[in-house]
């Protein structure tokens, strides 16, 4: 199962890829174990998106996707998976 936030976090990145976030007050270490790049809506003024997405689990097997946006440099934990 799995739960969409949306919410910003604070990514520290190694590489270009997130080595630790702090998501609700905790930090969390993670290995990055897929990522992928979303670019749509690249047509429409005001509505592309540019990402590229991160799936990654903690030391306690939790599993996260986050994404970093090009366009505003904003990291994002968009869905925690169960």
């Amino acid at each position: 199962m799995a739960r969409r936030y949306g919410e910003p976090v604070a990514v520290e990145a190694v590489g270009g890829r997130p080595a630790t976030f702090t998501w609700r007050g905790r930090r969390r270490a993670v290995t990055v174990i897929g990522d992928w790049r979303l670019v749509a809506r690249w047509w429409e003024s005001g509505r592309a998106a540019d990402r590229t997405y991160y799936r990654v689990q903690t030391r306690d097997w939790q599993v996260f996707e986050l994404y970093h946006d090009a366009a505003t440099g904003a990291w994002v934990l968009d869905v925690c998976l169960d």
